[in-house]
């Protein structure tokens, strides 16, 4: 037995403290860029979901192969920016498009790595056309794999085996071409009417995340959309009461909402990737924007769960055993 088990409780517990201050880093060194840059773009929200993803959930389902999560990040950037440039085109033509080619780049890497549909509409929905965004996001999703290899090489993070997900089937088009066409109607929909625009671009991929059956966070549903909502309130409360009323440093703001968000990941007992990019995303949104933005979170989460639960009940055993026959 060890002589201090007291001490070694407390070595233990700074193991696991360290991903979360990976993850930390990676936050805080994408907006110092941004900010002492001056360049607006280099803030990547999306790169918080992927760090926490890869960092302290390593047995997540898009954490399949590191270099297609690399250049997919690359790809869905450049996407973004693309389609953002082409502001002749309404959003509600552009948003869809951005998706239906991300559905495209997942078949063809048979990949399950979702954040790249936020990185490619971050663009789109918040009108980021520089092309800094591009490299930005390759170089904040490789610093992640160096920490996560260095995690695995210190010991602390062991390659758990991925949680089961249902890979992109190149013979299935009903689920991309479904996703797609809900996308539309809820871009279309505010465009023309008074309906509130409810997309968010860490909403639409966890509602690609949603749509498969075999999502963890389908089995607890209202713990899922209530913790993504508690993401932005984590963002606003710090942008209200910190920063606007107390002049604290927008650095100094941005990791005390990210240390509640992981205290809510204690609370709750799960960690979800997209609630810690929807606290760094509230940064982004205009001042009078703020209260409205966790109710918008909340609204457009329950929506997304919704039609999940009631449009995409296939699940992975029907797909395997299909697969088996067509062998």
């Amino acid at each position: 037995m060890p002589d201090n088990p007291k001490a070694l409780s407390a070595t233990d517990r700074l193991k696991k403290c360290i991903p979360y201050l990976f993850v930390l880093l990676v936050v805080l060194l994408d907006v110092a860029l941004s900010r002492y840059t001056k360049h607006t773009s280099l803030l990547v929200p999306q790169a918080a979901a992927i760090a926490a993803g890869f960092l302290l959930v390593p047995s997540v389902s898009f954490i399949d192969n590191g270099w297609k999560a690399l250049v997919l990040s690359a790809s869905g950037a450049a996407l973004g920016i693309l389609f953002a440039n082409l502001a002749g085109l309404p959003v509600f033509v552009r948003l869809p498009v951005v998706c239906l080619l991300c559905e495209a780049l997942l078949l063809a890497f048979s990949s399950s790595f979702t954040p790249v549909i936020a990185l490619a509409c971050y663009p789109v929905l918040y009108h980021v056309t520089s092309l800094y965004y591009i490299p930005a996001a390759a170089a904040l999703c490789a610093l992640v794999l160096v920490l996560q290899r260095l995690l695995l090489v210190l010991h602390l993070q062991t390659r758990a085996p991925a949680l089961p997900a249902v890979r992109p089937d190149r013979s299935d088009l009903v689920l991309p071409l479904a996703r797609t066409l809900i996308v539309f109607l809820l871009v279309f929909l505010p465009a023309k009417t008074s309906f509130p625009l409810l997309l968010v671009p860490e909403l639409l991929s966890s509602f690609w995340d949603f749509s498969d059956p075999s999502c963890t966070s389908r089995r607890m549903p209202m713990s899922t959309v209530i913790l993504l909502a508690m993401g932005a309130v984590a963002g606003v409360f710090c942008q209200v009461l910190l920063r606007a009323r107390l002049g604290v440093p927008t650095l100094v703001c941005i990791l005390i909402s990210c240390l509640l968000v992981f205290f809510f990941y204690v609370c709750f007992g799960a960690v979800l990737p997209q609630a810690l990019a929807i606290a760094l995303l509230s940064y982004t949104i205009p001042a009078g924007q703020f209260l409205f933005f966790p109710i918008r979170i909340f609204a457009g989460a329950s929506l997304f769960m919704a039609l999940s639960a009631l449009l995409f009940r296939k699940n992975k055993a029907a797909r395997t055993a299909k697969s088996g026959r067509a062998a």
